[in-house]
């Protein structure tokens, strides 16, 4: 793996010391997270631990943190993460330096959305107030919201206070259409399912997750072993479950893949496609 060292003004957490390092083969990385633009995420490790940051099209790592990173929204070459002394630091890729925390101006929120900023907490334990508080309010979309007012069980209302479902369930995700929920439906089985109580998509998989254009699905393979694919929101199998990991990109069809063990980009017809 060939490198260009340069030195950053805050190298003491380890950012810019091994910037444009090119990557020759993806076991060099532990996970890289989807591409939105130019620019994906990826997690890494070195003898001193593990550590995250930013890599092209052409395979160049731009930046390296010890931290969590994290996008910024609208600001596709700015990335934010915490320091040392836990603050918030931002960092251009394409500036190669830190900047000040930009404005995000996301405009007018919906009712759903500003319920959802309004909500109130709820304590994990209610005995000790504070402590590991969760929201009561889920955005799922302008016209739904998940509801709590108990230990992490979620249930379902319109914006007019309607109760659509009571808690009934431990897993709640937003889905394809306003009207389509991810929930499980025994604590094992998660699928997808609408307003009036149908559903969209079977309750057969271990996890799922709406991810822009299509669902990533999880399947039990033996006791302890998950394999991941892609179906759309009819339930059809667009990747077949042979991977250990999925992640599409929200602005284009690119996979991010990982299949026994070695990490490559497929698209939605589970064809290979070469970046680097």
């Amino acid at each position: 793996m060939r490198a260009r060292l340069r030195m950053s003004k805050k190298s003491s957490n380890f950012a810019g010391k091994m910037t444009t390092m090119i990557i020759t083969e993806l076991k060099d990385l532990t996970q890289i997270l989807n591409f939105e633009g130019e620019y994906a995420l990826f997690r890494a490790k070195d003898e001193q631990g593990s550590y995250h940051g930013v890599i092209n099209r052409k395979g160049e790592i731009l930046w390296t943190w010890r931290h969590i990173t994290m996008r910024i929204p609208g600001y596709p070459q700015l990335f934010k993460s915490i320091n040392d002394t836990h603050e918030f630091v931002y960092y251009d890729v394409e500036k190669k330096t830190f900047v000040d925390e930009p404005i995000i101006d996301r405009g007018p929120l919906s009712k759903a959305r500003q319920m959802v900023e309004d909500a109130p907490h709820i304590p994990f334990f209610p005995d000790v107030p504070g402590l590991f508080d969760y929201p009561s309010l889920r955005y799922l979309s302008d016209d739904y919201i998940g509801f709590s007012t108990q230990r992490m069980n979620w249930g379902i209302k319109d914006i007019e206070g309607n109760i659509i479902f009571p808690e009934l369930f431990s897993t709640l995700g937003r889905g394809d259409a306003p009207n389509h929920f991810v929930v499980n439906y025994d604590d094992k089985h998660i699928g997808v399912i609408d307003e009036k109580k149908e559903w969209i998509i079977p309750p057969a998989y271990q996890a799922l997750y709406w991810k822009g254009a299509y669902y990533v699905a999880y399947i039990q393979e033996g006791r302890k072993k998950q394999k991941c694919g892609l179906i759309d929101p009819q339930g059809n199998t667009l990747v077949p479950f042979d991977y250990d990991y999925l992640m599409p990109s929200r602005t284009e069809d690119l996979i991010s893949a990982k299949k026994r063990g070695r990490y490559l980009f497929i698209n939605s017809k589970n064809e290979r496609i070469k970046l680097f």
